[in-house]
This record gives C-alpha cells, sequence and structure tokens, in this order.
C-alpha cells in the first residue's frame, strides 16, 4: 500500500468516477435500447462508398440532404436493398422504382436489378428537423449553443438519426462528406479537408474525404463559428502526420498542454501496435459537449470540460487508442465490445508503463483490478456479450483479461499477437473467435481454456492460501502451499486454472516460483534455500483475483531421507524395511502439483504408483522425503 501511494504522488491514475466518464452516457442511452438490434440475414449487399451531402439550416435546426450510397452485391438477382433512417422526409431516390418504411428500416427497390458481384447505386434526398436520442451521448444530429455548434454523435446506433445508412459495424465503407454551413462557420470531418468552396448564397461547402473503411458509428462532422485549430505533428516512420484540434478559440490556452504529449503517444503506439491506421490523413480532438469522449475515425470528440483530473494523457490515449482497436480493427457485432473497450483500456495501462516502468504499469494496474473488484455487478455476467456494453466488465475487465494473457504467452509473444491482429483484420471487422485464433496461432497454444473462463464466463477467482514449511537438510527447507479457491459457482462462476507466482522471502534471499492451479482445493511443494519467513501472492499483480493469506507453519526437525529401493519403477516402489507405523504419503510431480495422497498400513512395505505416468516424483511423508522414476 505504501509502495502504490508513492506512485501515485508521481504520477496520477485517474479514479473510478473519471474513468467512470468514458462509458457513464453511453450506458444510460444504451439501456434504453438494449434490444434495439437488426438481423443481418437478409444484407445481400455490401456497401462500398458514402457520398454524403448536408446543408445545414442553423435557424430552423435542420438540414437538406442527400446521400449517394454505391453497393456491390453478394448474390445474383439482387433486386432490393435496405437501409436505416429515422425521422425526416423523403423527397426521392434515384436509381429506385419504390421504397416503404418500416420504422427505422427504410427499404429500396432497384430500378435494375444485380447480379453477384455487380455494382449499384441509390441516392436517397431527405430533409427535417435534426433528429436526436439514438446514439450514446444522446444521439444524433446536435444543434447546440444556438447553433454556434453543430455535431454528430453515432454509437451505437445513431447515424441512422441524420443519414441513411447500413447502421451495423459489419459493413465498412469509405466516406466523402461535403457540408455546407454559413460563412463563417469551419467544419471538421473524418479523414482529410479535400477543399472548402464559397459559394453563391454566402454559404460555404467544407469536402473532407475518408478513403480508408470506416464504420457506420465513426462516421461524424462538427461545424462551429467558434473553432480554433491548434496544430502539431507526429513523425511516423519518417512521415509527417498532422495533429489538428478544433478547440473554442477562447479556451485554446488552458487545452494546449493537456494535449502535449499527443505525438509522444501516436509515435508510441505506432511502435507497439504497427503504423498509425490513417497516414496521409490526420489525427486529432474536437472540443463537443458530449458526456465524455469518442473515438471518432481520425477526430475523436470529447468533452473539455468534463473532469479528466489534473493530467489528461490516460484518456487522450484511450480514445487514440481506439484509432487502432475499434477503427482499425472494428467489432464484428456488438457482442464483442470488449475487442474495442478493453483495448483502449489496456492502452492507458501501456502508455502508463511506457512513461514510469514497471511501477508505471503495477499501479495503474493495482487500479483497473480495484476498480472491478469494487463494481462488479451481481449477478456477475460475462465480458462476451454483456448485459450491458458499457462498465467495469467491458473496460476493466477486459483490460485486464489482456494483462493476464500478457503474463501467460510473455512479452514478446503478446505484443507479436497484437500486431498480428491488426495486420490480420485492418480496416476490416474481427470477432472473439478470430481474436482467439490468433493468440493460438502466434503463441502456439491452444489457450481456449482461458478464453473459455475469463472472456464467456462470469466472475473472478478469491483465493486463500496457507504455507507449512519444514527443514530438509542443513540449507534447504520444504514449503507446502495450500491454496483453494472459494469463489461461488453460482451464474457459472468457474474454477479458474492459472499460473500463480509467489514470491518466497529466506533468510538466504528471495525466490519466485510459479505453479498451475486448476482446483477448488491444491497443495503444492517446492524447495527453498534458507528459512522461510514470508511468502507472497501474486507478487507483481498478473492476477485479477482476491486473495487471503490464512497463516503458516513449521515442522521442526530434519525430514529422514526415506530408503526405496525401485523394482524397475513400474507398477511399485519398494521400502527396505516395512513400515513401523501408519503414515500418509504425499506425491508431486517435479513442478510441485500434489499428484496423489496415501495411508499406508503399519508393516506395509511397498508403495503403488501403477497410475501414475511415466515421470519423476518426489514423496513427502510425516518426517522423511524421497523421490523416484517411474520409468
Amino acid at each position: 500500500m505504501n509502495l502504490i501511494f508513492g506512485l501515485l504522488l508521481v504520477f496520477q491514475v485517474p479514479t473510478y468516477a473519471q474513468h467512470k466518464l468514458l462509458w457513464e452516457s453511453k450506458a444510460r442511452f444504451y439501456k434504453a435500447f438494449k434490444n434495439l438490434t437488426y438481423e443481418d440475414t437478409l444484407h445481400n449487399f455490401d456497401v462500398i462508398h458514402y457520398g454524403i451531402h448536408v446543408r445545414l439550416d442553423i435557424p430552423n435546426e435542420s438540414i437538406y440532404a442527400y446521400n449517394e450510397v454505391q453497393f456491390r452485391s453478394k448474390i445474383d438477382n439482387l433486386n432490393s436493398i435496405f437501409l436505416h433512417l429515422i425521422g425526416y422526409q423523403i423527397d426521392s431516390i434515384a436509381g429506385a422504382n419504390s421504397y416503404s418504411r418500416d420504422d427505422s428500416v427504410l427499404n429500396i427497390n432497384l430500378q435494375t436489378p444485380l447480379n453477384a458481384n455487380d455494382t449499384g447505386e441509390v441516392t436517397i434526398y431527405y430533409h427535417g428537423h435534426a433528429q436526436t436520442g439514438g446514439g450514446v451521448f444522446g444521439g444524433g444530429l446536435h444543434f447546440y449553443n444556438s447553433g454556434h455548434l453543430v455535431f454528430i454523435d453515432d454509437e451505437p446506433y445513431g447515424a441512422k438519426r441524420w443519414v441513411p445508412i447500413y447502421d451495423l459495424p459489419s459493413d465498412k465503407a469509405t466516406v466523402d462528406q461535403y457540408i455546407t454551413v454559413p460563412n463563417g462557420y469551419t467544419v471538421v470531418a473524418n479523414g482529410s479537408l479535400v477543399d472548402s468552396t464559397l459559394n453563391n448564397d454566402n454559404t460555404v461547402t467544407f469536402h473532407w474525404r475518408e478513403r480508408y473503411q470506416i464504420a457506420n458509428y465513426l462516421i461524424v462532422f462538427a461545424a462551429s463559428d467558434q473553432f480554433a485549430i491548434l496544430r502539431d505533428s507526429a513523425i511516423i516512420d519518417g512521415e509527417v502526420l498532422p495533429i489538428l484540434n478544433y478547440f473554442e478559440a477562447s479556451d485554446t490556452a488552458r487545452l494546449r498542454p493537456k494535449f502535449a504529449r499527443t505525438p509522444d503517444m501516436l509515435e508510441f503506439l505506432s511502435q507497439i501496435y504497427g503504423t498509425y491506421p490513417y497516414m496521409g490523413e490526420k489525427y486529432g480532438h474536437v472540443s463537443t459537449p458530449i458526456g465524455g469522449a469518442m473515438e471518432n475515425q481520425t477526430n475523436t470528440f470529447i468533452n473539455t470540460r468534463a473532469n479528466w483530473g489534473t493530467n489528461w494523457d490516460w484518456v487522450i490515449v484511450h480514445e487514440m487508442g481506439h484509432q487502432w482497436w475499434g477503427d482499425w480493427v472494428t467489432l464484428g457485432t456488438w457482442a464483442d465490445i470488449w475487442l474495442n473497450e478493453g483495448f483502449a483500456t489496456y492502452t492507458e495501462v501501456l502508455w502508463s508503463e511506457h512513461r514510469y516502468g514497471n511501477s508505471g504499469l503495477r499501479a495503474y494496474m493495482t487500479q483497473i483490478f480495484q476498480e472491478y473488484l469494487n463494481y462488479e455487478p451481481y449477478p456477475p455476467y460475462p465480458i462476451y456479450n454483456p448485459n450491458y456494453m458499457w462498465g467495469v466488465v467491458v473496460y476493466q475487465k477486459g483490460a485486464s483479461v489482456l494483462h493476464m494473457l500478457r503474463y501467460i504467452v510473455g512479452d514478446s509473444t503478446f505484443f507479436q499477437i497484437l500486431r498480428a491482429y491488426g495486420e490480420m483484420y485492418a480496416y476490416g471487422n474481427a470477432v472473439t473467435s478470430e481474436f482467439m485464433h490468433v493468440v493460438d496461432s502466434i503463441s502456439g497454444q491452444n489457450l481456449d481454456w482461458f478464453f473459455d473462463e475469463w472472456v464467456f464466463a462470469p466472475g473472478h477467482p478469491i483465493y486463500r492460501y496457507s504455507y507449512t514449511s519444514y527443514p530438509v537438510s542443513d540449507d534447504t527447507f520444504g514449503v507446502d502451499i495450500t491454496v483453494d479457491q472459494i469463489q461461488s459457482h453460482s451464474y457459472g462462476v468457474p474454477t479458474y486454472k492459472m499460473p500463480i507466482q509467489f514470491k518466497i522471502a529466506t533468510n538466504q534471499g528471495v525466490s519466485y516460483i510459479t505453479v498451475w492451479d486448476s482446483l477448488d482445493h491444491q497443495t503444492f511443494t517446492v524447495f527453498v534455500e534458507g528459512h522461510p519467513s514470508t511468502i507472497i501472492f501474486d507478487p507483481n499483480q498478473w492476477i485479477l483475483e482476491e486473495h487471503t493469506f490464512l497463516g503458516s507453519s513449521e515442522t521442526p526437525g530434519m525430514l529422514k531421507d526415506l530408503d526405496l529401493v525401485s523394482n524397475a519403477g513400474k507398477d511399485f516402489v519398494q521400502f527396505s524395511i516395512p513400515l513401523s507405523k501408519d503414515a500418509k504419503f504425499r506425491i508431486y510431480d517435479v513442478s510441485g502439483r500434489l499428484i496423489k495422497s496415501v495411508l499406508l498400513r503399519k508393516g506395509t512395505s511397498r508403495l503403488n504408483i501403477s497410475s501414475l505416468k511415466t515421470g519423476f516424483y518426489f514423496v513427502i511423508g510425516d518426517n522423511f522425503k524421497g523421490e523416484f522414476l517411474k520409468y
């Protein structure tokens, strides 16, 4: 505790209340329409490109717009497609024979049927009053501060509240946005600014192009007559990446130092995750009064009035992490939300480690673990397809899963996994099983057991442990470590299989040992140099868990060597003389795992080992020890 307190004096770890800003508004709106999903069984086309044209009528908080939708057929004789749109009056649809609307679904009958791989285009002309209420922060198209700021927010289903679109993340497309505003306004959107044109009616049309694939919920723009642009740049692989921050002109002095490390972050994440995915475009931030922050592709929207703490690095790098995990590789379904939010939360951890070393890693993970343990919902639910998409299960536990995966496979393999995952699904979508396949492929292990217990099952392990030590020679002690898992198994909470590290301090020094625990009750035997004084459970804080130390005991006196005579080592080991009294034997493998316990009666002269696999074993009794080889 003193160590962690000291670390907090050096750098800021966000509080739970600050972390909660990232999802509080998301969770509030998501609860209202958790079941608002769309069947994808009729999605027989792929959107290729959106050409979105929007003229803002600021006094009336309305728009006049059209969207050119280019798509490719997946089947022969495709004669209709469907998009999503809420509100607005449709004026006409070019390329359609007819259309109909069913709630939020816009069904379009094509003028010309298409065969597989043929491309088509429809253009939907529409107008009307701004629609809000469908995104995580209120949703859709917002006219704010008497129209001095107009902005979009989409996640998860808000895009259909301002543009006819296929409103699921599994169909990504490129986008051109043409946003027309009164002269004096500035517009920022995804990608790069192609041009801005002054029109005859004293309006200006800003043309922004996102040439990389983008998901529905990341397509946004913001327009204001109060924006100032703070410019910076990062150097990535020798190429200059512009950083454009659109903030209120009156607030730039306060905000400039908050975002000063943005270039360092971009360069760092490009090193560990792979080159920033949108080179040739930009990265930046846009000041918008949303509930928290939102990782819109190439330009994060952030509430610059929120209480992010004194150091904003953590929230800036969280949203930046999404440019890889969420934007570059987008979740395939909303059930896979942890692939976005768990990865972005662990990006905070990696930045803390980068800045402050192992101390930064441990302090940050201590906070992540504690937030989950303090606010874990009851009944518990899994990370995959969670009851609620936002909260500690997806964010904190999702980050913890990555931390524990790193522990199991090692640093080098872990970062190879992340880079391979990004490269394999770049500018596309991935689901949890596909991430698992990359993990197995790169690590050379089958880690289904890990994901089964940590991603597809709820809860966390609760351990209690104790140990008994005893001298086995002049300078060697044996230590029996007993580990129990005492978590309730209600609601599918499993018994966890995990490697548990122990730090053992003796009068000869410190050693670290790792045992693989997989049962509700297990005892492990290890041997150390010197007299044990303390044993610390998971000293480097790799496991999301709770534990209690029940105490220790010591058996005085040195264990005697047990005189064993093997008869070929196949079925029995023979004692040189029969036992003089009843004796309990415990047999361990070379990893220290207790294999079996057996009580032998007085007069017995051999130990049955027929059930054991080939290998080397230790045998410990009440006051004796021995070893044998089964072959």
